[in-house]
């Protein structure tokens, strides 16, 4: 990502909705790694194509000639193989809109798997460029790490986070009682559990992906319903994890997002992430990066190699003009429309 200095002021909703075209840097790699394996999942989703105009964040030649393709816009990873008879094709067309930082049209299937990339129509670049415009400009700059080298005595503390979107809210959780109170309504509203109090429910046990709305239905349960202060907190790298609560399966990210709460603990305030895809308790924030490194899944996982705490209101990483940013969805609508999606794809490991 770019790093930029943060002004407060400076936060600007522009538009109309969601995905726009701000940029976020990124560079293509000659990766060495394996490909992920596939979660398999069997969900209803795999017997029809969706598409969606969307920008490139990364683009991996695999080990075995595979490409891998990132989008900003989803958390999984795609991959072409090598053998596809149209991998030339769009390894160019990837390649040319990556570079012009242009957006592309993504057809896809529930699994997943890429099946074309094309130039969107011009209404639909219309549309992605005039409509999807929420955006938050100027966010707060990532920041490097190595999990493994975390001091955890001081790391988790807010006073030494001192990200300067925690000055926009200060109504923080009381105790650890009341996070492992929401967490527990989260938590209680996934799909796999039936009928839930809040609609949509949230597919908790479709790991590989769309993390980004989870996350944002547990921010409007966590202000609107609780009326306290939350962030989200974005971790960037070869991420890889076991989804042991679904199945077992080993998952491969290049992002991943979840609501962060700042809780009273003592004399000091604790950065605590719900999260309960990956867990079933709030966890520190160091335990929360820590976790995204699973070397049993894949030995040269980097495991979270940067963060970044943002404002609630940031929905996904956009890729788009020279400037890094984040989407919003302040009416939920998309949040929902992705929760319903989502739902329809299974479990994971299934």
């Amino acid at each position: 990502m770019v790093k930029r200095i943060f002004s407060p002021f400076l936060y600007l909703l522009i538009g109309l909705a969601l995905f726009t075209a701000c940029t976020r840097t990124a560079t293509e790699t000659a990766n060495t790694n394996q490909p992920k394996e596939n979660a398999g999942n069997t969900g209803k989703l795999t017997s029809r194509s969706e598409s969606l105009v969307t920008t490139i964040s990364r683009i991996s030649i695999l080990a075995n000639g595979d490409a891998e393709y990132n989008f900003n816009e989803k958390q999984a990873a795609f991959i072409v193989a090598k053998n596809n008879p149209s991998f030339e094709r769009i390894l160019a067309l990837a390649r040319e809109a990556f570079t012009g930082t242009k957006p592309v049209k993504l057809i896809y299937t529930g699994h997943n798997s890429l099946e074309e990339l094309a130039w969107p129509s011009e209404a639909e670049s219309t549309t992605y460029t005039d409509w999807y415009r929420y955006n938050i400009v100027n966010p707060e700059p990532d920041r490097r790490l190595n999990p493994a080298d975390l001091n955890t005595t001081y790391f988790n503390t807010a006073d030494w986070q001192n990200w300067k979107v925690f000055r926009f809210c200060t109504k923080t959780v009381p105790s650890l009682a009341t996070a492992k109170t929401i967490f527990n309504y989260c938590a209680g509203q996934g799909c796999y559990l039936g009928p839930t109090l809040v609609q949509p429910c949230i597919p908790f046990e479709y790991v590989k992906d769309g993390c980004f709305a989870r996350a944002h239905k547990m921010r409007w349960i966590i202000e609107s319903k609780y009326g306290y202060c939350s962030e989200k907190v974005f971790s960037y790298g070869n991420l890889d994890v076991k989804a042991d609560k679904w199945g077992g399966c080993c998952v491969g990210w290049i992002y991943h997002v979840a609501p962060l709460i700042r809780v009273k603990s003592g004399s000091s305030i604790l950065c605590y992430v719900i999260d309960p895809g990956m867990f079933n308790e709030p966890v520190l924030l160091s335990t929360w990066l820590a976790a995204q490194g699973n070397t049993g899944c894949d030995a040269t996982s980097s495991g979270a190699t940067a963060y970044s705490i943002q404002p609630s209101s940031a929905y996904t990483p956009a890729q788009g003009y020279n400037s890094s940013t984040y989407t919003t969805d302040p009416n939920y609508s998309i949040t929902n429309n992705d929760l319903v999606y989502y739902n329809n794809a299974g479990n994971t490991c299934n």
